[in-house]
Protein backbone atom coordinates (compact mmCIF):
# COMPACT_ATOMS: atom_id res chain seq x y z
CA UNK A 1 0.00 0.00 0.00
CA UNK A 2 1.74 3.60 -0.70
CA UNK A 3 0.67 6.19 0.95
CA UNK A 4 0.28 9.37 -1.12
CA UNK A 5 1.73 11.95 1.68
CA UNK A 6 1.36 16.22 1.02
CA UNK A 7 4.27 18.59 3.13
CA UNK A 8 2.68 21.64 3.06
CA UNK A 9 2.74 25.10 5.24
CA UNK A 10 -0.36 26.36 6.98
CA UNK A 11 -1.34 28.91 4.65
CA UNK A 12 -1.03 32.27 7.03
CA UNK A 13 -0.27 35.92 5.75
CA UNK A 14 3.21 36.83 5.46
CA UNK A 15 4.99 33.12 5.53
CA UNK A 16 3.09 31.78 2.87
CA UNK A 17 3.98 32.00 -1.21
CA UNK A 18 5.25 35.40 -0.10
CA UNK A 19 7.34 35.50 -3.68
CA UNK A 20 4.09 36.34 -5.22
CA UNK A 21 4.47 39.94 -3.89
CA UNK A 22 4.28 41.87 -5.41
CA UNK A 23 1.92 41.59 -7.55
CA UNK A 24 -0.07 39.96 -4.61
CA UNK A 25 -0.51 41.36 -0.98
CA UNK A 26 0.35 39.12 2.13
CA UNK A 27 -3.29 38.25 2.31
CA UNK A 28 -3.97 37.58 -1.42
CA UNK A 29 -0.68 35.18 -1.27
CA UNK A 30 -2.06 33.35 1.34
CA UNK A 31 -5.60 33.20 0.09
CA UNK A 32 -4.03 31.35 -2.58
CA UNK A 33 -1.99 29.70 -0.90
CA UNK A 34 -4.79 27.80 0.68
CA UNK A 35 -6.77 27.40 -2.82
CA UNK A 36 -3.21 25.48 -3.87
CA UNK A 37 -3.29 23.19 -0.95
CA UNK A 38 -7.23 22.64 -1.07
CA UNK A 39 -6.81 21.40 -4.63
CA UNK A 40 -3.83 19.55 -4.15
CA UNK A 41 -5.92 17.99 -1.14
CA UNK A 42 -9.05 17.02 -3.15
CA UNK A 43 -6.43 15.36 -5.85
CA UNK A 44 -5.11 13.15 -3.22
CA UNK A 45 -8.82 12.67 -1.25
CA UNK A 46 -10.13 11.58 -5.02
CA UNK A 47 -7.17 9.02 -5.94
CA UNK A 48 -7.23 5.23 -4.80
CA UNK A 49 -4.68 5.99 -2.26
CA UNK A 50 -6.21 4.21 1.25
CA UNK A 51 -3.58 6.31 3.65
CA UNK A 52 -3.52 9.74 2.83
CA UNK A 53 -1.60 11.76 5.40
CA UNK A 54 -0.77 15.95 5.24
CA UNK A 55 2.37 16.63 6.65
CA UNK A 56 2.07 19.96 7.96
CA UNK A 57 4.38 23.09 9.00
CA UNK A 58 1.44 24.65 11.78
CA UNK A 59 -2.13 24.17 12.20
CA UNK A 60 -4.71 22.39 10.14
CA UNK A 61 -7.79 24.73 9.01
CA UNK A 62 -11.45 24.23 7.22
CA UNK A 63 -9.40 23.58 3.86
CA UNK A 64 -8.44 20.22 5.30
CA UNK A 65 -10.74 17.55 4.17
CA UNK A 66 -11.84 14.11 6.12
CA UNK A 67 -9.59 10.94 5.95
CA UNK A 68 -6.35 12.44 6.51
CA UNK A 69 -3.96 11.50 8.93
CA UNK A 70 -1.74 14.61 9.67
CA UNK A 71 1.87 15.05 11.06
CA UNK A 72 3.76 17.69 11.81
CA UNK A 73 7.11 18.53 10.16
CA UNK A 74 10.03 18.21 12.05
CA UNK A 75 13.57 19.28 11.42
CA UNK A 76 15.38 22.45 10.32
CA UNK A 77 15.68 22.50 6.18
CA UNK A 78 13.21 20.75 4.12
CA UNK A 79 15.56 18.28 3.40
CA UNK A 80 15.39 17.34 7.17
CA UNK A 81 11.54 17.80 7.36
CA UNK A 82 11.57 15.47 4.19
CA UNK A 83 13.50 12.67 5.66
CA UNK A 84 11.70 13.17 8.85
CA UNK A 85 8.03 12.60 7.09
CA UNK A 86 9.37 9.61 5.36
CA UNK A 87 10.63 7.89 8.35
CA UNK A 88 7.61 8.65 10.49
CA UNK A 89 4.89 7.79 7.23
CA UNK A 90 7.17 4.26 7.15
CA UNK A 91 6.62 1.60 4.06
CA UNK A 92 6.18 3.27 0.69
CA UNK A 93 4.73 6.38 0.19
CA UNK A 94 4.58 9.47 -2.40
CA UNK A 95 5.33 12.72 -1.29
CA UNK A 96 4.05 15.60 -2.83
CA UNK A 97 4.07 19.46 -2.47
CA UNK A 98 1.32 22.01 -2.64
CA UNK A 99 2.38 24.66 -5.19
CA UNK A 100 1.09 22.32 -8.44
CA UNK A 101 -2.61 22.75 -8.13
CA UNK A 102 -3.24 21.49 -11.34
CA UNK A 103 -2.52 17.84 -10.76
CA UNK A 104 -5.64 15.87 -10.52
CA UNK A 105 -6.21 12.45 -8.66
CA UNK A 106 -5.95 10.57 -11.78
CA UNK A 107 -2.47 11.87 -11.72
CA UNK A 108 -1.60 10.84 -8.38
CA UNK A 109 -3.10 7.45 -9.59
CA UNK A 110 -0.66 7.02 -11.94
CA UNK A 111 2.21 7.73 -10.06
CA UNK A 112 1.85 5.47 -7.09
CA UNK A 113 1.04 2.90 -10.13
CA UNK A 114 4.20 3.97 -11.43
CA UNK A 115 6.22 3.54 -8.17
CA UNK A 116 5.38 -0.61 -8.41
CA UNK A 117 6.09 -1.26 -12.16
CA UNK A 118 8.62 -4.25 -11.83
CA UNK A 119 11.80 -2.65 -11.68
CA UNK A 120 10.99 0.68 -10.23
CA UNK A 121 12.20 1.41 -6.56
CA UNK A 122 11.42 4.99 -7.17
CA UNK A 123 9.81 7.38 -8.86
CA UNK A 124 10.66 11.43 -9.43
CA UNK A 125 8.41 14.34 -10.77
CA UNK A 126 10.53 16.55 -11.97
CA UNK A 127 9.07 20.53 -12.32
CA UNK A 128 10.04 23.18 -14.66
CA UNK A 129 11.82 25.34 -12.53
CA UNK A 130 14.51 22.56 -11.85
CA UNK A 131 13.10 20.95 -8.63
CA UNK A 132 10.53 18.40 -8.23
CA UNK A 133 6.75 17.85 -7.58
CA UNK A 134 6.53 14.52 -5.90
CA UNK A 135 8.90 11.55 -5.19
CA UNK A 136 8.38 8.41 -4.57
CA UNK A 137 9.73 5.51 -2.47
CA UNK A 138 9.43 1.30 -2.29
CA UNK A 139 10.75 1.91 1.00
CA UNK A 140 11.27 4.17 3.67
CA UNK A 141 14.33 5.81 3.53
CA UNK A 142 15.36 9.26 5.23
CA UNK A 143 18.96 9.24 3.66
CA UNK A 144 17.10 10.02 0.42
CA UNK A 145 16.40 13.23 1.26
CA UNK A 146 18.96 14.50 3.83
CA UNK A 147 21.50 16.60 2.52
CA UNK A 148 20.10 17.29 -1.09
CA UNK A 149 19.83 21.10 -1.87
CA UNK A 150 16.39 22.21 -1.67
CA UNK A 151 14.96 25.27 -3.64
CA UNK A 152 17.65 25.51 -6.02
CA UNK A 153 17.23 25.37 -9.82
CA UNK A 154 19.72 21.61 -9.59
CA UNK A 155 17.29 20.02 -6.85
CA UNK A 156 15.35 18.03 -9.15
CA UNK A 157 18.85 16.80 -10.95
CA UNK A 158 20.56 16.43 -7.02
CA UNK A 159 17.57 14.42 -6.01
CA UNK A 160 17.94 11.65 -8.61
CA UNK A 161 21.44 11.62 -8.25
CA UNK A 162 20.84 10.84 -4.48
CA UNK A 163 18.13 8.01 -5.97
CA UNK A 164 20.72 6.50 -7.90
CA UNK A 165 23.36 6.39 -5.68
CA UNK A 166 21.21 4.65 -3.05
CA UNK A 167 21.01 2.07 -5.86
CA UNK A 168 17.96 2.50 -6.72
CA UNK A 169 16.23 1.93 -10.24
CA UNK A 170 13.97 5.16 -10.84
CA UNK A 171 11.28 5.90 -13.36
CA UNK A 172 10.32 9.95 -14.45
CA UNK A 173 7.01 10.78 -13.74
CA UNK A 174 5.47 13.72 -16.31
CA UNK A 175 7.08 16.99 -15.36
CA UNK A 176 4.90 19.63 -13.86
CA UNK A 177 4.84 24.15 -13.27
CA UNK A 178 4.63 24.56 -9.91
CA UNK A 179 3.74 27.84 -8.55
CA UNK A 180 6.59 29.92 -7.49
CA UNK A 181 5.77 33.32 -9.09
CA UNK A 182 2.66 35.11 -10.23
CA UNK A 183 3.25 34.43 -14.06
CA UNK A 184 3.36 30.71 -12.96
CA UNK A 185 0.37 31.43 -11.23
CA UNK A 186 -1.02 32.84 -14.56
CA UNK A 187 -0.33 29.86 -16.18
CA UNK A 188 -1.27 27.41 -13.95
CA UNK A 189 -4.50 29.37 -14.06
CA UNK A 190 -4.96 28.58 -17.85
CA UNK A 191 -3.96 25.34 -17.88
CA UNK A 192 -6.56 24.42 -15.12
CA UNK A 193 -9.17 27.36 -14.92
CA UNK A 194 -11.86 25.41 -13.11
CA UNK A 195 -9.64 24.45 -10.05
CA UNK A 196 -9.87 26.50 -6.42
CA UNK A 197 -6.78 27.99 -7.03
CA UNK A 198 -7.62 29.62 -10.52
CA UNK A 199 -10.87 31.11 -9.03
CA UNK A 200 -8.57 32.36 -6.42
CA UNK A 201 -6.28 33.91 -9.26
CA UNK A 202 -9.19 35.31 -11.04
CA UNK A 203 -10.18 37.60 -7.85
CA UNK A 204 -6.72 38.88 -7.36
CA UNK A 205 -7.16 39.79 -11.05
CA UNK A 206 -10.64 41.72 -10.72
CA UNK A 207 -9.24 43.04 -7.39
CA UNK A 208 -6.13 44.26 -9.15
CA UNK A 209 -6.41 47.75 -10.26
CA UNK A 210 -5.06 47.99 -13.72
CA UNK A 211 -1.40 49.75 -14.16
CA UNK A 212 -1.66 53.13 -15.98
CA UNK A 213 0.94 53.54 -18.63
CA UNK A 214 1.60 56.23 -21.16
CA UNK A 215 3.24 56.96 -24.41
CA UNK A 216 4.79 60.09 -24.45
CA UNK A 217 6.43 62.22 -27.23
CA UNK A 218 8.81 65.44 -26.92
CA UNK A 219 5.82 67.65 -27.76
CA UNK A 220 3.92 66.98 -24.31
CA UNK A 221 0.91 64.91 -25.72
CA UNK A 222 0.20 61.51 -23.87
CA UNK A 223 -1.71 58.12 -25.48
CA UNK A 224 -2.41 55.73 -22.29
CA UNK A 225 -1.83 52.27 -23.43
CA UNK A 226 -4.51 49.96 -23.12
CA UNK A 227 -2.58 47.45 -20.45
CA UNK A 228 -5.75 45.30 -19.61
CA UNK A 229 -6.20 44.88 -23.63
CA UNK A 230 -2.77 43.57 -24.16
CA UNK A 231 -2.72 41.75 -21.13
CA UNK A 232 -5.96 39.92 -21.58
CA UNK A 233 -7.35 37.50 -24.08
CA UNK A 234 -8.00 38.74 -28.02
CA UNK A 235 -11.62 40.09 -28.29
CA UNK A 236 -13.70 40.37 -31.12
CA UNK A 237 -11.71 42.97 -33.22
CA UNK A 238 -8.24 40.44 -32.61
CA UNK A 239 -10.51 37.08 -34.06
CA UNK A 240 -12.02 39.02 -36.92
CA UNK A 241 -8.16 39.98 -38.14
CA UNK A 242 -7.03 36.64 -36.93
CA UNK A 243 -9.56 34.73 -39.33
CA UNK A 244 -7.36 36.38 -42.36
CA UNK A 245 -4.31 35.19 -41.12
CA UNK A 246 -2.72 32.29 -43.47
CA UNK A 247 0.30 30.37 -41.51
CA UNK A 248 2.49 29.69 -40.27
CA UNK A 249 2.80 33.30 -38.93
CA UNK A 250 5.04 35.53 -36.94
CA UNK A 251 4.07 38.27 -34.69
CA UNK A 252 5.98 41.30 -34.25
CA UNK A 253 5.89 42.77 -30.89
CA UNK A 254 3.90 40.32 -29.87
CA UNK A 255 3.63 41.47 -26.21
CA UNK A 256 2.69 38.74 -23.40
CA UNK A 257 1.84 36.88 -26.43
CA UNK A 258 -2.33 36.67 -26.64
CA UNK A 259 -2.35 36.27 -30.36
CA UNK A 260 0.15 33.87 -30.65
CA UNK A 261 -1.56 31.28 -28.44
CA UNK A 262 -4.99 32.00 -30.18
CA UNK A 263 -3.94 31.11 -33.47
CA UNK A 264 -2.17 27.57 -31.88
CA UNK A 265 -5.52 27.44 -30.14
CA UNK A 266 -6.92 27.49 -34.33
CA UNK A 267 -4.40 24.95 -35.29
CA UNK A 268 -2.09 27.78 -36.95
CA UNK A 269 1.87 27.26 -36.11
CA UNK A 270 2.90 30.73 -35.29
CA UNK A 271 5.72 32.35 -33.30
CA UNK A 272 6.35 35.45 -31.42
CA UNK A 273 9.11 37.97 -31.15
CA UNK A 274 9.54 40.95 -28.90
CA UNK A 275 12.66 43.14 -28.22
CA UNK A 276 11.22 43.88 -24.41
CA UNK A 277 12.58 41.05 -22.02
CA UNK A 278 9.33 41.67 -19.59
CA UNK A 279 6.99 40.70 -22.50
CA UNK A 280 8.41 37.52 -23.33
CA UNK A 281 8.47 37.02 -19.73
CA UNK A 282 5.36 37.31 -19.50
CA UNK A 283 4.63 35.54 -23.02
CA UNK A 284 6.99 32.40 -22.24
CA UNK A 285 5.29 31.94 -18.45
CA UNK A 286 2.22 31.49 -20.40
CA UNK A 287 3.90 28.40 -22.35
CA UNK A 288 3.85 31.41 -25.71
CA UNK A 289 6.84 30.16 -28.34
CA UNK A 290 8.52 33.44 -28.05
CA UNK A 291 12.35 34.88 -29.18
CA UNK A 292 14.16 37.91 -27.57
CA UNK A 293 14.73 39.79 -30.41
CA UNK A 294 14.15 42.73 -32.82
CA UNK A 295 12.36 42.18 -36.31
CA UNK A 296 15.70 43.89 -37.50
CA UNK A 297 17.69 40.98 -36.31
CA UNK A 298 18.04 37.38 -37.59
CA UNK A 299 14.80 35.76 -37.61
CA UNK A 300 13.85 31.91 -38.08
CA UNK A 301 12.07 31.09 -41.49
CA UNK A 302 12.53 34.29 -43.44
CA UNK A 303 11.36 33.99 -46.70
CA UNK A 304 8.53 31.25 -45.45
CA UNK A 305 5.93 33.02 -43.34
CA UNK A 306 2.63 33.10 -44.63
CA UNK A 307 1.69 35.97 -42.66
CA UNK A 308 3.26 38.57 -40.47
CA UNK A 309 1.29 40.70 -37.39
CA UNK A 310 1.61 44.40 -36.08
CA UNK A 311 -0.30 44.63 -33.64
CA UNK A 312 -1.08 47.07 -30.68
CA UNK A 313 0.89 49.84 -31.94
CA UNK A 314 3.78 47.58 -33.47
CA UNK A 315 3.76 49.12 -36.33
CA UNK A 316 5.63 52.38 -35.20
CA UNK A 317 8.42 49.70 -34.10
CA UNK A 318 12.07 51.57 -35.24
CA UNK A 319 10.27 54.59 -36.26
CA UNK A 320 10.02 54.10 -40.09
CA UNK A 321 7.16 52.48 -41.58
CA UNK A 322 8.45 51.85 -44.55
CA UNK A 323 12.04 50.18 -42.95
CA UNK A 324 9.57 47.95 -41.23
CA UNK A 325 6.91 46.95 -43.96
CA UNK A 326 10.20 46.07 -46.23
CA UNK A 327 11.49 44.13 -43.76
CA UNK A 328 8.69 42.22 -43.35
CA UNK A 329 8.07 41.84 -46.92
CA UNK A 330 11.52 40.15 -47.07
CA UNK A 331 10.57 37.42 -44.27
CA UNK A 332 7.39 36.66 -45.91
CA UNK A 333 6.69 33.90 -48.95
CA UNK A 334 5.57 34.81 -52.03
CA UNK A 335 1.97 35.72 -52.00
CA UNK A 336 2.42 36.06 -48.06
CA UNK A 337 0.79 39.07 -45.95
CA UNK A 338 1.11 41.97 -43.64
CA UNK A 339 -1.88 42.18 -41.14
CA UNK A 340 -1.43 45.88 -39.82
CA UNK A 341 -2.92 47.83 -36.68
CA UNK A 342 -3.39 51.42 -37.90
CA UNK A 343 -4.79 54.48 -36.84
CA UNK A 344 -8.09 56.29 -37.33
CA UNK A 345 -8.40 58.48 -40.03
CA UNK A 346 -7.58 61.76 -40.16
CA UNK A 347 -4.27 60.59 -38.16
CA UNK A 348 -1.22 62.03 -40.22
CA UNK A 349 2.01 58.93 -40.87
CA UNK A 350 4.96 60.78 -38.42
CA UNK A 351 8.25 59.77 -36.68
CA UNK A 352 8.37 60.76 -32.88
CA UNK A 353 10.53 60.28 -30.06
CA UNK A 354 8.68 58.69 -27.24
CA UNK A 355 9.07 56.85 -23.96
CA UNK A 356 7.10 54.90 -21.59
CA UNK A 357 5.95 56.21 -18.57
CA UNK A 358 4.24 55.08 -15.27
CA UNK A 359 3.49 55.90 -11.71
CA UNK A 360 6.61 54.29 -10.65
CA UNK A 361 9.37 54.79 -13.32
CA UNK A 362 9.75 56.24 -17.18
CA UNK A 363 11.77 54.42 -20.28
CA UNK A 364 14.52 56.26 -22.11
CA UNK A 365 13.42 57.94 -25.39
CA UNK A 366 13.11 56.01 -28.56
CA UNK A 367 12.18 56.28 -31.90
CA UNK A 368 8.37 55.22 -33.02
CA UNK A 369 5.89 55.64 -35.41
CA UNK A 370 2.04 56.28 -36.74
CA UNK A 371 0.81 55.23 -39.70
CA UNK A 372 -2.54 56.65 -40.62
CA UNK A 373 -5.36 54.05 -42.40
CA UNK A 374 -5.26 56.95 -44.80
CA UNK A 375 -1.99 56.89 -45.51
CA UNK A 376 -1.46 52.91 -45.29
CA UNK A 377 -1.54 52.53 -48.70
CA UNK A 378 0.99 54.84 -49.85
CA UNK A 379 3.58 53.44 -47.55
CA UNK A 380 2.70 49.64 -48.24
CA UNK A 381 3.18 50.62 -51.97
CA UNK A 382 6.59 52.32 -50.93
CA UNK A 383 7.89 49.32 -49.60
CA UNK A 384 6.66 46.97 -52.40
CA UNK A 385 3.22 45.57 -50.76
CA UNK A 386 0.21 46.30 -52.20
CA UNK A 387 -3.08 46.96 -49.77
CA UNK A 388 -5.87 44.29 -49.95
CA UNK A 389 -8.48 45.11 -47.70
CA UNK A 390 -8.75 48.16 -45.12
CA UNK A 391 -11.39 47.87 -42.71
CA UNK A 392 -12.20 48.92 -39.10
CA UNK A 393 -13.91 46.82 -35.71
CA UNK A 394 -14.57 47.57 -32.23
CA UNK A 395 -13.17 51.19 -32.64
CA UNK A 396 -9.49 49.80 -34.03
CA UNK A 397 -8.74 49.97 -37.59
CA UNK A 398 -6.61 47.43 -39.83
CA UNK A 399 -5.14 46.68 -43.10
CA UNK A 400 -4.17 43.60 -45.10
CA UNK A 401 -0.96 44.12 -47.32
CA UNK A 402 0.12 41.49 -49.71
CA UNK A 403 3.62 40.74 -50.71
Amino acid sequence: MTAIAVMAKAPVPGRSKTRLCPPCTFEQAAALAEAALADTLEAVAGSSARRRVLVLDGEPGPWLPNGFEVIPQRGGPLDERLAAAVAGIGGASLIVGMDTPQVTSADMDAAASTLWRPGVEAVLGPAEDGGWWAAGLREADPRAFLGVPMSAPTTGAAQRARLVALGLRVADLPAARDVDRFEDALAVTEMAPHTRFAAAVRGVLARRPEPAVWMCNREGRTLRLDVGRWLGRPGPADHALLDRAAGPVLDVGCGPGRHVRALAERGLVALGIDASPAAVRLARGRGVPVLERSVFERVPGAGRWGTALVLDGSVGIGGDPAHLFRRLRGLLRPGGRVLAEVAEPGEATRTLQVRLESAESSSPWFPWAVVGVDDVAGVAAASGLRTVERWHEDGRWFACLAA
